[in-house]
């Protein structure tokens, strides 16, 4: 059977998510109450304000990023942001008290990293159900972030890439979305602002949990 497709060959599936990443630099971040794991042990480190930490770099270079894959979602990440990688184990132990996004953690060069669900945390609250049932299984591989504190669990780790300033579409209102950097619409993938992103993990606090 044919999957339904756009006037630009698209998949349903793909038009949804293009419109999504569209949506995430166009529409305001809704007023979720913030999400705080108050029964897990979290550190206080200092971090860069959130904003524009991953902004576009004012001169020619083109920094590698690490793109992953993740409920049908395609990430990029910095690559001089990734403090690791590992991939998915029996190892990774529940953590008691913690919030849904949290599945789990695992010791990672003497570090108890926490594993985090970032699809759980990006992907509106309407387009979650699926997810809240979903079995672990679809996950393969684990980004580590913020000196070994955080884990991102992707289904797929795909290849590095080099970018170019003027190949984002970068975000530019400061007071919503912070740990996004900007998109990419060609390849409909969204660059994430890891030193925000952590920030905001560290403290416990993300608007759309």
């Amino acid at each position: 059977m044919n999957r339904s497709t756009g006037n630009d060959g698209l998949s349903a599936r793909e038009l949804a998510l293009s419109e999504y990443l569209d949506s995430l630099l166009t529409e305001p971040a809704p007023e979720d109450e913030f999400c705080t794991p108050s029964d897990i042990s979290v550190e206080r480190e200092q971090m860069p304000q959130a904003g524009f930490a991953a902004g576009p770099p004012t001169d020619d270079s083109t920094p590698e990023y690490l793109k992953f894959q993740t409920a049908g979602l395609s990430l990029a990440i910095p690559m001089e942001k990734v403090a690791g990688e590992m991939t998915w184990s029996a190892d990774i132990v529940p953590v008691d008290g913690s919030p849904a996004w949290i599945l789990g953690q695992r010791q990672f060069q003497d570090r108890a990293v926490q594993i985090v669900d970032i699809a759980m945390l990006i992907i509106p609250k309407a387009r979650r159900d699926a997810l809240n049932s979903a079995s672990r299984s679809r996950y393969q591989h684990v980004v580590v972030i913020g000196n070994g504190r955080w884990g991102l669990a992707c289904e797929q780790r795909d290849d590095q890439i080099d970018l170019s300033a003027k190949q984002v579409n970068w975000r530019t209102d400061q007071g919503t979305r912070s740990w996004l950097a900007g998109t990419l619409t060609k390849d409909r993938c969204a660059l994430l602002d890891v030193d925000a992103m952590v920030k905001l993990l560290n403290r416990g606090q993300w608007s759309e949990c």
